[in-house]
């Protein structure tokens, strides 16, 4: 999936504005998204300055930089398989990801934030790795992961979210369990007006939080399937991003209603919980 925009790229059939006009179509060929450049390739993919901060957020910045200097689309794509496995896959899926965001805008839509590109790209290279881990090994020797429970008066809280990019809609869900691994309540609902995966995880995180609090429990382990989700709470890494204020206000609540509580990361790709 990944590799059809880049091989689509490499072979000049991407439906560029500049490509559409070499077939003698008659249309503007400015960026659909910047609305001030001719869009081709090298300009979508490597020169905007939006997507500059994609390539240099995710630690992209070499690679780049090598892209500019490649003579055409062909030996874009050529160089690219000579990069070490995480960049070459990173790469292909920023392409990949910002085909998608240049398209949504093209189609009257609005652009994502850039971290929220980020963030689907890290997320879609977890997948890939974890892909390639569950390929690569046989069903005998496949790991079952057992849902741990919490330590002796502690209360642990399970909490995912899941959206539908087209709409900005989705859905959250928490589960609570004490240190017996007993159920103890449950809660969900609707999610409206969601900017990305990131914000719906952000926001199933607070959703989780105040449920917590209205349980009355404090010492609590919150745990996501979403490492991060995880890391920007546990971190100031983004605190000045479009979800900065809803970060803090999660991380507000930890601490004020939740004072004895903590975030974990864990993989919920097979997990075996517990049977009551």
């Amino acid at each position: 999936m990944y590799l059809l925009v880049a091989r689509r790229l490499a072979h000049n059939s991407l439906p560029l504005c500049m490509n559409a006009q070499r077939k003698r179509i008659e249309l503007d060929t400015r960026c659909p998204v910047c609305m001030r450049l001719d869009e081709d390739g090298g300009h979508l993919f490597l020169k905007w300055k939006f997507v500059q901060r994609i390539w240099s957020d995710m630690d992209m910045e070499d690679p780049r930089l090598a892209l500019l200097q490649c003579k055409n689309a062909a030996v874009v794509f050529e160089h690219l398989w000579t990069l070490v496995a995480h960049k070459r896959d990173a790469s292909f899926v920023l392409l990949w990801e910002g085909w998608s965001a240049r398209n949504k805008v093209n189609a009257g839509g609005k652009l994502r934030s850039a971290d929220d590109i980020v963030y689907s790209i890290r997320q879609h290279i977890q997948e890939l790795k974890a892909g390639t881990k569950v390929a690569n090994a046989s069903v005998a020797s496949q790991q079952i992961l057992q849902w741990q429970r919490p330590p002796d008066n502690t209360h642990k809280v399970n909490f995912d979210a899941s959206l539908y990019a087209e709409t900005g809609r989705g859905a959250w869900g928490c589960v609570v369990r004490n240190s017996q691994g007993e159920f103890l309540a449950a809660r969900s609902g609707y999610l409206e007006h969601m900017a990305g995966p990131l914000h719906a995880e952000m926001s199933a995180c607070v959703r989780a939080v105040e449920a917590a609090a209205e349980l009355g429990i404090h010492r609590v382990i919150f745990e996501s399937d979403s490492s991060v989700l995880v890391n920007a709470l546990n971190s100031d890494e983004y605190d000045r991003s479009t979800i900065g204020v809803l970060l803090r206000e999660s991380q507000s609540l930890l601490w004020e209603l939740l004072s004895l509580s903590c975030l974990a990361f864990v993989s919920a790709s097979v997990i075996k919980w517990p049977m009551n």
